[in-house]
C-alpha cells in the first residue's frame, strides 16, 4: 500500500488531475461506500476505479475497478468509456467482448477523443467487434489524425497503399 504523500503524486501527474479528488478516495478509498460518494462525480468514479484496478490504497480488485469504470463512463465520462473499452478489448477480468469494446469506444470517440477515434478506426481496419469496413475506418482514422495521433496518421496512409 502506498501512502497518502505517494498517492496525492501519482494522482497530480497529469495537470488539473488531482484537484478535484474527492477527500474519500485520499484517506481510504476501501472503506468509501456509496454513501460517503454521494457528492462524487464522474470523474470521482474513474479515480476509485483506478485505485482498484492498480492497488493504490488497497489490494488490486479488477472486479470492483469495473464497477467504477462503468459507473464513471455511464455518467458519460470518456476516460472511463476508453478504460472500459480496453478492459473487453482485451479480456481483462472479464469477457473478451469486441462488440463491449467498440460500444464504449465508439462513445468516447463521439465525444472526440482521440484515443478513441484511433481505435475506432483500428477495430474498423481489422474487423474486431464490427464488420471489416475500410471506408468506416479511413474516417476514424482522419478524425484522430487530424488531432495528431500519429499511429492514426500512420494506419491512414497504409489505407492508401
Amino acid at each position: 500500500m502506498q501512502n497518502n504523500e505517494s498517492l496525492n503524486s501519482l494522482l497530480n501527474q497529469e495537470p488539473g488531475r488531482g484537484v478535484k479528488t474527492h477527500p474519500c478516495l485520499i484517506t481510504a478509498p476501501s472503506l468509501c461506500g456509496e454513501k460517503d460518494l454521494s457528492t462524487a462525480d464522474a470523474s470521482h468514479f474513474l479515480e476509485l476505479g483506478e485505485m482498484y484496478y492498480y492497488g493504490i490504497g488497497q489490494e488490486e480488485d479488477f472486479s470492483e475497478a469495473i464497477k467504477w469504470f462503468r459507473k464513471a463512463a455511464e455518467a458519460g465520462d470518456a476516460d472511463a468509456q476508453i478504460r472500459l473499452g480496453e478492459i473487453y478489448y482485451v479480456g481483462a477480468s472479464v469477457l473478451k467482448s469486441g462488440e463491449e469494446s467498440v460500444r464504449w469506444f465508439r462513445k468516447a470517440a463521439l465525444q472526440g477523443e482521440v484515443q478513441a477515434e484511433w481505435m475506432m478506426g483500428f477495430v474498423c481496419h481489422y474487423g474486431r467487434g464490427v464488420r471489416q469496413d475500410y471506408a468506416e475506418a479511413a474516417v476514424w482514422y482522419e478524425k484522430a489524425a487530424l488531432h495528431g495521433h500519429p499511429g492514426a496518421q500512420c494506419n491512414l496512409g497504409t489505407l492508401y497503399l
